[in-house]
């Protein structure tokens, strides 16, 4: 893989951003007319990274079929901690949390998300 999804991931949320996906590929692109008007070429590492953020951001537009900045990205080992987090934070008293399975309420929630394959790796998005 030519970029790591868990360098976009938010600690508390558990989810990535896209925001910032997109800020690293705008970054790339900047990097890459620089060498070019200079007549070199990009890096192979960071004209991968390049290659591989744009294919996946265009596979999350695909599966959701929304623009990528609206889409609600989640990595399979985050899934549980981030329905957690969101169950937590707008549906119920944090004091109920116990109570709760949190793994059978992700596979429940999992039917609303489609699953985006990043390099034999599977991510969540809706």
């Amino acid at each position: 893989m030519s970029f790591d999804i868990a360098d976009y991931i938010d600690r508390e949320q558990h989810e990535v951003f896209a925001k910032e996906i997109d800020a690293r590929i705008d970054e790339l692109r900047d990097l890459r007319e620089e060498w070019e008007s200079n007549g070199d070429s990009a890096p192979d590492d960071e004209r991968e990274e390049l290659n591989a953020l744009l294919a996946f951001r265009a596979d999350v537009e695909q599966a959701t079929g929304e623009d990528f900045d609206m889409a609600t990205i989640i990595p399979e080992q985050s899934f549980t901690e981030a329905i957690r987090y969101y169950v937590e934070e707008n549906d119920i008293d944090p004091d109920l949390s116990q109570y709760v399975d949190w793994e059978r309420l992700a596979a429940d929630r999992r039917i609303d998300y489609q699953g985006v394959d990043l390099d034999g790796e599977t991510v969540w998005v809706r």
